[in-house]
């Protein structure tokens, strides 16, 4: 009876974090989905085909994580780690195409004679080209440690509700900044409060990534940073 309890209690646990990644998938699809029928002050991003295939890769990251995370509730743990292994190849592909997506705008807009506006746009998805595949690569480095690496993941999905929350229509344009900190953390205060009421712990590995996340909307200050300038106009030399 002592082990199909515990069994029961590991099922629950395990389930927390698929729901939790269903949660993450409805933040993406409240900011995207009613751009595609409400009016948008940039109609040319609907336009450019690259966009529609990130956002079909970007999907099916998310996907493929809630379904990764339901193995485990389902006692399928061998079948969770082969997915994990094709994850980091996929991890590569969205890496790839964040990148590709973020140099086609900001080429898009020198063609139109928009540099300012190239130089500052290019930074919120470069950055999170940057800090997503460090969170990712944590979570691998830490996935002989299941409590440590759950949260990591969750951590590194965070950054890929960013955009997502950014556009939802009810919080401004441009979007109010606390309300947009308050959605795309969501799922770090909700694990931190199961934490708290079921295990009476916060893990340090959410307190240290909300500390990092939080910060991301203060960003943009680097986008008036010489170093950064200089880059930008390189790349524009090549448009």
């Amino acid at each position: 009876m002592a082990e199909a309890s515990s069994a029961r209690n590991v099922a629950t646990a395990e389930g927390f974090y698929f729901y939790l990644s269903l949660w993450m998938c409805a933040i993406v699809a409240l900011g995207f989905v009613p751009g595609f029928f409400l009016p948008r002050p940039d109609p040319t991003v609907l336009q450019n085909p690259v966009v529609h295939l990130h956002a079909l890769v970007y999907v099916g990251w998310l996907g493929l994580v809630a379904y990764q995370m339901r193995l485990p509730s389902q006692g399928r743990t061998v079948d969770h780690r082969r997915l994990g292994q094709w994850l980091v190849y996929y991890a590569l592909l969205l890496v790839a195409m964040g990148l590709w997506v973020t140099f086609s705008r900001f080429a898009e807009r020198i063609e139109m004679g928009d540099g300012l506006g190239a130089r500052i746009q290019m930074w919120p998805p470069f950055s999170d080209m940057l800090v997503f595949p460090a969170l990712f690569g944590l979570a691998l480095a830490f996935r002989k440690q299941p409590e440590q690496h759950k949260r990591l993941m969750v951590l590194a999905c965070c950054m890929l509700t960013i955009p997502g929350a950014a556009r939802m229509f009810f919080i401004g344009d441009p979007p109010n900044i606390l309300a947009m900190e308050l959605i795309f953390l969501s799922p770090v205060y909700i694990g931190i409060l199961r934490d708290w009421l079921v295990e009476r712990r916060v893990y340090l590995v959410y307190v240290a990534g909300l500390s990092g996340l939080a910060l991301m909307p203060l960003r943009m200050v680097v986008v008036d940073w010489p170093v950064w300038v200089a880059f930008t106009d390189w790349l524009a030399s090549f448009v």
